[in-house]
């Protein structure tokens, strides 16, 4: 069987695959995922999961859908460690879990959008010894009304009735300056099913703020952690 010889110019590094076809995507994408997880430091690592549309891979002639992909990015090493190709955004979270499954995720934490906020992938990063925090929306509307009101009702009371942490950064990126502040509780006594969730230890929030007339508008973002 030949070995196809490929080269990574950026970094000097010449990778040898045995296969009997040299062009073969599979393999080379067997080769560089084990690559990527060979080079990535075996440390506590944020892996941020998400998925993007290539920009003007629509075909318009033939009528085919634009690409889209989901990607796993290695905050720590700056390097992407996986992607999975989906049809269509409401396939995504098939992708995501082929993805995961790709990935050693044992003592990371995999952050996800809304989209990824699921059971089914919560389970799999806890399966594989991961942590996750996901962003938390309308798409599941029972545990994101619980969270709303157990927050809002919280935050009028001056956070006294639960324990919790408190954190605030500042960010001047981009010309325009963002205030964040953060909440994160593990009392979860008022949420519904929260057994279901694997691993649910704690819910959060987080607002920011910006100015905006003289005058600041805080925007609140939650999530199961």
């Amino acid at each position: 069987m030949p070995a196809c010889l490929i080269t990574l110019p950026v970094l000097n590094i010449r990778v040898w695959i045995a296969t009997s076809d040299p062009q073969s995507p599979a393999k080379f994408r067997e080769c560089f995922m084990s690559w990527t997880q060979a080079v990535r430091q075996e440390a506590a690592e944020i892996i941020a999961v998400d998925g993007k549309t290539a920009r003007g891979s629509r075909a318009r002639a033939s009528g085919s859908n634009p690409l889209r992909m989901v990607t796993a990015w290695a905050c720590e090493n700056r390097l992407v460690l996986a992607q999975e190709t989906t049809d269509e955004k409401s396939f995504e979270i098939n992708a995501i879990l082929k993805l995961l499954a790709l990935l050693k995720l044992k003592g990371c934490i995999v952050t996800l959008d809304a989209m990824g906020c699921q059971r089914a992938i919560a389970e799999q990063i806890r399966f594989q010894q991961g942590d996750y925090a996901m962003g938390l929306k309308g798409n599941q509307s029972h545990l994101h009304e619980a969270v709303d009101d157990d927050f809002t009702t919280t935050q009028q009371q001056g956070f006294k009735a639960v324990p919790y942490s408190y954190a605030e950064a500042i960010d001047q990126d981009h010309g325009r300056l963002e205030i964040r502040c953060y909440w994160i509780t593990e009392d979860l006594s008022t949420l519904p099913d929260a057994a279901t969730w694997a691993g649910l230890r704690s819910i959060s929030m987080a607002e920011r703020e910006w100015p905006r007339h003289d005058a600041l508008h805080p925007t609140p973002l939650y999530q199961p952690v």
